[in-house]
C-alpha cells in the first residue's frame, strides 16, 4: 500500500513539474500580472462568413516569417571633456577601436557614425559680496559630445560580438536594432501564391455546395499587407513569490527590488489560413496579407432606360376669306 501511494505521488509531482515547465513564469503565479485565466471554449470556433443569397465573401489571411532579414543596431555614445580638443580625442579613440574590431567580423558587417550633439557645459560659481547676499554665476565648465554608432549584419549570432566589443570600449547604450527585409516583393509574392492556391480550394467547395459556376460571376477583390516588427513584439512581467508576514508594529521591512523580464511574443493569429515558416526561433520580422473576394451570384438588375421625350413642332396654316355684304365668301391669297 506505500508503495502504491508513493507511485501516486511521484506522477502528480511529475505531471505537476512537467505543466509548470510548459505555462512560463509569464503566465504563472509566480508573475506580479493579474494570473492570466483559460482563454473560454468559445474563443476557439471558426470565424464564420456569413453571406445572403445574392453574394458569397471569401477572406484568405496569412503570415509570412521573414528571418532573411538585414539587421541595423544603433548605439548611443556620451563623451565629456575640459575642452574641445579633448572631448574629441577621447571620442574619436573610442570609435576607432570599435570600429577595428567590428571590420574584423566580416566583409558583410558595415559601419555608420551619426553625430548627434556638442554642448558646452556649465556649472555654478558663488560669489561673495561685502554688502549683498550671495551670488551664482553660471560658469563653462567643459564640453558634452553625443554621437551614435550604426551596425549592419545579417547573422543574428554575431549580435553577442558586437555588444561585447561596445561594452568593452564603454559603450552600453543599445538604443535598438532594426529589421530590414532583403526582398521584401518576394515576401510578396510568396503570400499572393499561397493565398491564391487556398482562395482556389475554396471556391471550389461553394461551387460543389451551392451547385453554381462562378467562373463568369461579377468579382470585386481586395488585398493588403502589414507588417510587425520585433521591436513591437516584446512584453513584460515581473515574477517573484514574497512571503506573507505578521509583523509587530514599528517593523521595518526592507523589500528587494525585483528586476522585470521581457519576452519575445510573435503574432499567432488562430483564424489564419496559412502560415509561411512557422517554426520561430529567432524574433523574425512578420509580413501579414489578407485578401477578399466578393462574388455577386445574381446579376445586377440593369437601371430603367431613360425616357426620350419628342417634341413634335406643329406648324399652324393661316387662311383668310373675304365676305361680301351679299354673304359671297372669297378665299384670299397668303402669299
Amino acid at each position: 500500500m506505500k508503495k502504491i501511494i508513493l507511485i501516486t505521488f511521484l506522477l502528480c509531482s511529475y505531471f505537476i513539474t512537467i505543466h509548470s515547465q510548459e505555462l512560463g513564469n509569464a503566465n504563472s503565479v509566480y508573475s506580479n500580472q493579474q494570473v492570466q485565466q483559460a482563454i473560454p471554449a468559445k474563443n476557439f470556433e471558426p470565424h464564420m462568413q456569413y453571406n445572403n443569397g445574392n453574394v458569397v465573401t471569401i477572406k484568405v489571411r496569412g503570415i509570412y516569417n521573414e528571418n532573411n532579414v538585414r539587421k541595423v543596431a544603433y548605439f548611443g555614445l556620451t563623451q565629456l571633456g575640459k575642452n574641445i580638443d579633448e572631448v574629441n580625442e577621447l571620442m574619436d579613440a573610442r570609435i576607432k577601436s570599435v570600429e577595428q574590431e567590428i571590420k574584423k567580423l566580416g566583409n558583410s558587417v558595415e559601419f555608420f557614425v551619426d553625430m548627434i550633439s556638442f554642448v558646452p557645459i556649465y556649472e555654478f560659481e558663488t560669489e561673495k559680496k561685502l554688502f549683498n547676499k550671495r551670488t551664482y554665476n553660471e560658469v563653462p565648465k567643459g564640453f558634452e559630445l553625443k554621437k551614435n554608432i550604426h551596425v549592419a549584419f545579417s547573422d543574428g549570432n554575431l549580435m553577442n560580438k558586437i555588444m561585447a566589443i561596445c561594452g568593452a570600449n564603454e559603450i552600453y547604450d543599445l538604443i535598438k536594432v532594426d529589421y530590414i527585409s532583403k526582398d521584401i516583393e518576394a515576401v510578396h509574392d510568396a503570400l499572393r501564391k499561397q493565398a491564391n492556391l487556398i482562395y482556389t480550394k475554396m471556391v471550389e467547395n461553394h461551387e460543389f455546395i451551392l451547385g453554381l459556376d462562378f467562373s463568369k460571376k461579377r468579382k470585386q477583390f481586395n488585398e493588403g499587407f502589414n507588417v510587425a516588427y520585433p521591436k513591437d513584439r516584446y512584453n513584460s512581467y515581473t515574477a517573484y513569490s514574497s512571503p506573507q508576514l505578521n509583523v509587530k508594529r514599528k517593523s521595518v521591512v526592507t523589500k528587494v527590488k525585483k528586476s522585470p523580464t521581457m519576452y519575445y511574443e510573435p503574432i499567432y493569429f488562430l483564424q489564419e489560413k496559412f502560415i509561411l515558416n512557422p517554426e520561430i526561433l529567432e524574433p523574425s520580422l512578420q509580413v501579414i496579407y489578407e485578401m477578399q473576394v466578393i462574388i455577386q451570384l445574381t446579376d445586377p438588375v440593369p437601371p430603367p432606360e431613360p425616357q426620350v421625350q419628342v417634341k413634335i413642332k406643329t406648324e399652324i396654316k393661316k387662311e383668310f376669306y373675304l365676305v361680301n355684304p351679299q354673304g359671297v365668301i372669297t378665299k384670299l391669297p397668303t402669299n
